[in-house]
């Protein structure tokens, strides 16, 4: 699939679109860094439309956790957690994952420290990317190595504060590591709104509707799961399945972006994934980090969800003024 792109003002040469992929200190790619710095590495290859003017760095005080005087005011649901697979590219539910629910680390991993609550040990990097969790390393290291307390004593927790994310999950993407809002500091940088990924995930989804089976489907799924350091998956899938796939891959690659609400709704699977119990950690419970009372899928809060939500209602004022309009269903 070629994509052209922007036209250089000096050379006046088409730029090809690409998936941003980047190394690390090694030489070697890096999947965390490539998912991660995709949003910080300015009018990079994957970028295709963002604003220059922004307001990220109100973003990123929200998505900073208390002990660097953030707001932990976007918090992340254990169902978005638990969509991540592990670094072995199965999910979760899968009985040869390797996941765990209970007991801490003995050793650290790549991405997580000893005493990592297994849950958040060994997952695919793009969790890491996405989401702070009890016990996790803060990005910015400017001050000195700081651990995230999420539990309810903790330095990020509910005792005594409105600032404490109530799933004791909070966001992180889009977040650079030299940003600190202790001190007001924050790196000028465009706001990415639109980029290439979404691109191939938006034809592969159409495709797989016109055209099940065609060979570019599982071409383009598996580009954007090995950026991500996931080994491919298998072709030969129907076309149920692998729309299934598909959406699991747009929820994970493009979650925070502002495009879930949209796509549950034009899929018209709202009233099953918009509503009902969400969950979190118990953030009401925990005086440490090892503190298991904490980490227990917990109800925080109950969401409606009616088919008459996927339309929004007329105005009363409206159809008084013409009699030929007739209200949306449900309303």
């Amino acid at each position: 699939m070629a994509t052209r792109g922007r036209c250089s003002q000096r050379s006046h040469r088409w730029i090809q679109f690409s998936l941003y992929r980047k190394n690390g200190t090694d030489g070697n790619f890096d999947p965390y860094l490539s998912t991660r710095d995709v949003f910080l590495d300015p009018w990079n290859s994957e970028v295709i439309f963002a604003r220059t003017t922004n307001g990220l760095s109100g973003w990123e005080r929200s998505v900073s956790p208390r002990l660097c005087n953030g707001y932990a005011a976007v918090a992340v649901t254990q169902q978005l957690v638990d969509e991540f697979e592990m670094d072995n590219g199965k999910p979760i539910s899968d009985p040869e994952s390797g996941y765990m629910e209970g007991g801490f680390s003995a050793a650290a991993t790549k991405y997580a420290p000893k005493g990592t609550y297994m849950m958040y040990v060994n997952r695919e990097p793009r969790f890491y990317v996405n989401v702070s969790y009890n016990g996790s390393p803060w990005i910015n290291t400017s001050e000195g190595n700081k651990i995230i307390e999420t539990f309810f004593t903790g330095n990020t927790g509910k005792k005594g504060s409105w600032d404490f994310p109530r799933t004791g999950y909070i966001a992180r993407k889009n977040l650079h590591p030299n940003s600190n809002p202790r001190i007001s500091q924050y790196v000028a940088r465009p706001f990415v709104m639109f980029r290439y990924a979404e691109i191939l995930l938006n034809y592969i989804e159409a495709l797989n509707e016109y055209a099940p089976g065609h060979a570019d489907i599982i071409k383009y799924l598996n580009e954007i799961r090995n950026r991500a350091g996931l080994p491919n998956v298998s072709a030969g899938a129907g076309q149920v399945e692998m729309r299934a796939r598909i959406r699991h891959e747009r929820r994970v690659e493009l979650c925070l972006e502002n495009l879930r609400y949209f796509d549950t709704r034009r899929w018209k699977i709202a009233e099953q994934t918009d509503g009902g119990p969400f969950y979190g950690m118990n953030v009401d419970a925990g005086t440490k980090l090892a503190d298991l009372v904490f980490y227990q899928r917990t109800v925080f809060e109950r969401r409606i969800f009616r088919k008459s939500y996927y339309l929004h209602p007329i105005p009363q004022s409206e159809i008084d003024r013409d009699p030929n309009l007739v209200q949306n269903p449900g309303w």
